[in-house]
């Protein structure tokens, strides 16, 4: 292994470590932070996306981990994928307590980053239309469930905002 991997990967390792610590309680929020810019411009490895989508997990900052999750499993890091089922469940079941409870705009951002990564994320192509079609935006509400031709509930409300 060339000098410079060599190095990258004691690099690597050794800032693992440190959100290891941070974890059991040594928290130290700069130190994520240095870490966190650190790992966010290397974007083409896969440990340093993986190393950053743990930092956003620890901050609670759902999107930016599932973001980072995405880009490490991308690049094929072997525990990403796993990860990235987790946080994608985890916002797929906030959306519609969001939108319950009249938080559009967050549920929709939600939506918004599932569909970026994955255009054709079903749940995220229902609930954006639900939610558009809650604040009167009926055009894309019905382009959404348009889209979702085999999706049972996607037709049912299609056929409903047809009505009106």
């Amino acid at each position: 292994m060339p000098a410079r991997e060599e190095k990258e990967k004691k690099i690597l390792h050794a800032l693992s470590r440190l959100v290891e610590e941070n974890k059991k309680g040594n928290r130290n929020r700069e130190t994520l932070d240095t870490i966190l810019s650190y790992c966010t411009s290397k974007q083409d490895d896969a440990q340093c996306m993986y190393i950053a989508a743990r930092i956003c997990e620890e901050k609670q900052d759902d999107i930016n981990a599932l973001r980072y999750y995405h880009t490490s499993s991308q690049h094929n890091h072997p525990a990403a994928a796993e990860k990235y089922k987790q946080i994608e469940t985890t916002i797929v079941q906030k959306i519609p307590k969001l939108r319950d409870s009249k938080e559009y705009a967050s549920a929709l951002e939600y939506c918004t980053i599932l569909l970026t990564l994955n255009p054709q994320h079903t749940h995220a192509t229902y609930f954006a239309g639900t939610i558009y079609a809650a604040t009167q935006n009926i055009d894309n509400a019905i382009a959404c469930f348009e889209s979702l031709p085999n999706h049972t509930s996607a037709q049912a409300y299609l056929a409903k905002l047809k009505t009106k």
